[in-house]
């Protein structure tokens, strides 16, 4: 549904695949494939079947019951551009053609005027990429007042998002935190649509998106519905609140299930406003400084392990990282069962941190990076042929 919507509003402000796709990517927070990209990907034959499924499952008639009736329903036409695609068999990367086709080391895309392709690589205009930088707030109506095509597009598929999950929470998911937590581990979104309206001002938001909808410009009339702008989430600011996430249903902020298999994990990943432990502060300290903590954890069976976190920008090893894994070492060969390096927050690690050794590189030129060089093997290797297991918990960018 969301890919549709995109598409949609792609075709009222005359935006071209490739520029779509550098807008939606990660400059929007979500995977780097964009949106088309990601659809050829998925394959073309694939996507029309999905399409097919909600036009026969859902219906714009009202009468059918919350189980089939979709406002949304006028959404969900089969757009013209995959049509002539699938006419011509371009089914996407499985058939080295479909909205983007490569020959030789060039990127084409099709256009649908001509059904021809034409060479891509266009990108989108800087402007808004400083546009979606900004706070939440200030991002959000700087790209509904913004002018050029592409703001426009980008504030439509948020404000659209923000529509559709508001409108269909009830029926959808158990709370507000389901659809944010599958927004974020089955699409590779930085944030769900509730996180992003929360962290932006959520009446505020509320209120643009309800002028929208009253002035024709969303995908369908039905308006927000009355818990966005009054009770709990009204009060609370948001979704996400220390006492749980919001229930349409029963009107409640409901806490995170408790089942065994959820206390395994220690540290769960938050939604922006949800209370939990800090990994930052929790249990003890057994050295700390400004590169990297070593710590453990205080519950019962669990303090054997040393942990150790590392604080540097995208956790770059510099020398002084270094030397607190070393100390680790020292640490859990001396008195623990093993070592955990986990920082708790992407990436694991950028790699040697290269600024840290320019000092001793403008003192004493290749050979003391030769010396900082060899120092990080030694380690390394020490840290290999440790008497206990140590353990890298990866997760994201590793070097």
């Amino acid at each position: 549904a969301g890919m549709l919507a995109t598409m949609k509003e792609v075709e009222n402000f005359g935006l071209t695949y490739d520029v779509v796709d550098d807008l939606t990517g990660k400059r929007l927070g979500r995977a780097s494939s964009g949106t088309f990209r990601t659809a050829d990907v998925v394959g073309l034959d694939t996507m029309a079947h999905v399409i097919k499924t909600l036009q026969t499952t859902l219906s714009a008639d009202a009468t059918k019951g919350a189980g089939q009736f979709d406002p949304f329903y006028g959404s969900f036409g089969t757009p013209a551009v995959l049509t002539k695609l699938l006419e011509l068999g371009y089914l996407g990367q499985k058939a080295k053609a479909g909205f983007f086709k490569k020959v030789g080391r060039d990127v084409m895309r099709f256009d649908l005027e001509s059904g021809e392709y034409v060479p891509a690589g266009q990108k989108s205009d800087e402007v808004y990429a400083r546009m979606l930088k900004k706070p939440a707030g200030e991002r959000l109506k700087l790209l509904r007042n913004s002018e050029g095509p592409q703001g426009q597009f980008l504030w439509a598929i948020l404000r659209n998002a923000f529509h559709y999950a508001a409108v269909h929470l009830g029926t959808i998911a158990h709370t507000a935190r389901d659809v944010d937590q599958a927004m974020r581990w089955g699409f590779g979104m930085k944030q769900g649509p509730f996180e992003l309206w929360q962290e932006a001002g959520w009446l505020d938001v509320a209120k643009m998106v309800q002028e929208d909808i009253d002035a024709g410009k969303a995908l369908c009339n039905t308006p927000l519905p009355a818990w966005v702008f009054e009770g709990p989430v009204a009060e609370a600011g948001g979704v996400h609140s220390a006492q749980g996430s919001f229930n349409p249903s029963t009107g409640t902020f409901e806490a995170r299930r408790t089942l065994p298999v959820y206390s395994r994990q220690l540290f769960p990943e938050l939604l922006l406003g949800e209370a939990g432990p800090d990994y930052r502060t929790a249990g003890t300290t057994l050295m700390e400084d400004d590169a990297i903590r070593l710590w453990t954890l205080d519950a019962p069976g669990l303090s054997d392990v040393v942990i150790a976190s590392i604080k540097t920008k995208m956790h770059a090893i510099s020398p002084d990282v270094a030397e607190g894994l070393s100390q680790a070492v020292d640490l859990a060969e001396a008195g623990y069962q093993g070592v955990v390096i986990w920082s708790g927050d992407e990436p694991f690690s950028a790699g040697a941190d290269l600024q840290a050794m320019l000092p001793g590189f403008m003192m004493g030129g290749a050979a003391a990076i030769n010396e900082a060089e060899g120092e990080l093997q030694r380690i390394m290797l020490k840290i290999r042929y440790a008497s206990v297991p140590v353990i890298a918990a990866v997760r994201g960018l590793a070097l």
